[in-house]
């Protein structure tokens, strides 16, 4: 049963799980606050308002923002120990602090440990199936504007422990892919040698790690660390996708489009979203599965915002495509293959394959499009210039239906027209002389999967399509190769394709008979 309406937690319950945070008791903390999980309470956005006993008759009240989310967040980003540092004559738990009496002492400090760092990893997964996505990141960086409650702290700078300290740093981010990167937060021993003086600085939390192009690179986008933290993120858009089709009728995540930016003029849509891109080709690099399927889920999350009025549907296009096209082709082959099928999901392919193919095929582009910058791949070469060639198709008359989706979507997101999907099948793949066979490999999947995917939008699906024989023609000729052309495996892949399209048509001549 979703939750219909939550409540803070109570001063009680808030202070028990201070006391131990505030004692680096993290895995008592956290224990608490899993016994104290409920649909029916929220995790505080602020943590307990302690009072001081009374001194000299007079009792203080300090109100510290102790998010209890943001701590969780801090604890899970946390990285181990670097084994050579364990190995420094420094005590693990102190640190020098200047006093006003001109000489240092050693404060202890309450540094999590790993065990600490899991068990939060775990908890936030745990609180993302019992409570809302717009309460639990309440506490987290984004584009609306926040709370005055949020933002205010009063008495804070002795007083507060070391986590709630820490955990100050996402008020300095603008959005969530921030506190992702490599680098966000840092073992203590590494923030204490280099305020000696000593040690490799890292490269900063809010990014001035750039390629040579002044890109902010994407190698770097999700640290080492944080892999749990984002599948928390996905999972929380998720479920807020969930909610909104439940409340809307609308599939999309609200709580996610308050991470992608406004406009920068204060009107139209939004459309910037770099930091997500960053981190789905940051996913798709990555050898472990669970890794790599943060990609397309993520990328589903973004196709699946057009279903709202909010975004600027054109620029959000060109800015995907273009930052894709940078992807090797079997990374870029992986991430569209594992989107999640949706009717944004499935026009955003067929646009990208379109696109794609206007770029691979001899048929006249005036722009080219990113190179990729990352490991060496056998990726297809950008030709500089391209001339226009007539391309003989069959006369084709029917146009794409809209699919089911929103009338208003349908609109915003039109389809290209069946002449000029015929078009693209049949153009040739424009010369690579580096590698030819790869780069006919190349255009020959996404042509099927531009095939498949054109069909799939239609209303009756395969049998209008098939049964005058006219778009049957058309994807015969487009794995029509010359002989020679492109290779032996070229060969034997463009027959893989005509044998599987000719079955799909076999099976509908029954039917249209």
């Amino acid at each position: 049963m979703e939750i219909n309406k939550e409540r803070e937690m109570s001063l009680q319950q808030r202070q028990l799980v201070d006391h131990y945070f505030d004692e680096g008791q993290y895995d008592m903390g956290i224990s608490t606050l899993n016994g104290l999980r409920d649909p029916r309470w929220l995790p505080s956005p602020f943590g307990a308002i302690p009072t001081i006993p009374f001194m000299v008759n007079v009792l203080k009240t300090l109100c510290i923002c102790r998010q209890h989310i943001r701590q969780l967040v801090y604890l899970a980003l946390y990285p181990p120990p670097d084994p050579s540092e364990l190995a420094s004559n420094e005590k693990e738990n102190e640190i020098p602090e200047a006093t006003k009496l001109g000489f240092k002492v050693h404060k202890e400090v309450h540094v999590p440990n790993p065990a600490a760092t899991i068990a939060a990893q775990d908890i936030l997964m745990e609180f993302a199936a019992t409570n809302t996505p717009a309460g639990l990141l309440r506490g987290l960086p984004k584009y609306v504007e926040r709370n005055s409650e949020e933002d205010v702290i009063v008495g804070e700078d002795d007083e507060d422990s070391f986590i709630s300290k820490k955990a100050k740093c996402f008020r300095h981010s603008k959005n969530c892919w921030e506190i992702l990167r490599d680098g966000f937060v840092k073992h203590h021993k590494e923030e204490v040698a280099q305020k000696r003086g000593r040690g490799r600085p890292r490269r900063r939390p809010g990014g001035d790690d750039e390629d040579e192009d002044g890109s902010v690179g994407y190698q770097s986008a999700v640290g080492e660390n944080a892999w749990p933290v984002l599948q928390w993120l996905l999972a929380i858009f998720e479920r807020d996708e969930r909610l909104t089709i439940a409340s809307e009728n609308l599939q999309y995540s609200s709580v996610l489009l308050s991470q992608v930016p406004p406009p920068r003029m204060g009107s139209g849509g939004r459309w910037d979203v770099e930091g997500p891109l960053n981190v789905i080709c940051a996913s798709v690099s990555q050898d472990q599965e669970r890794r790599k399927l943060c990609g397309p889920r993520l990328l589903t999350l973004l196709i699946n915002l057009t279903n709202s009025t909010h975004m600027d549907m054109k620029m959000f296009i060109n800015v995907t495509n273009n930052r894709l096209f940078t992807l090797p082709f079997e990374e870029l082959e992986y991430l569209l293959d594992n989107l999640h099928e949706s009717a944004p999901v499935k026009r955003f392919k067929l646009n990208f394959y379109c696109t794609y193919l206007s770029q691979e095929c001899s048929i006249g582009r005036s722009v080219d499009r990113p190179r990729p910058v990352r490991r060496a791949k056998p990726v297809s070469a950008r030709s500089k210039s391209g001339t226009s060639t007539g391309v003989s198709t069959p006369t084709l008359t029917s146009n794409p239906s809209s699919g089911a989706s929103t009338p208003a979507v349908a609109l915003r997101f039109p389809p290209p027209s069946t002449g000029e999907v015929a078009r693209l099948l049949t153009a040739p793949p424009s010369p690579n002389e580096t590698n030819p066979q790869v780069s006919i490999l190349q255009v020959m999947e996404v042509k099927s999967h531009l095939v498949q995917t054109y069909v799939a939008l239609q209303p009756h699906g395969w049998e209008p399509m098939f049964g005058n024989g006219e778009f049957a023609q058309v994807v015969m000729e487009a794995f029509n190769l010359r002989v020679g052309q492109g290779g032996e495996e070229a060969q034997k892949a463009a027959d893989r394709y005509k044998k599987f399209f000719q079955a799909r048509l076999a099976i509908l001549k029954p039917v249209s008979s």
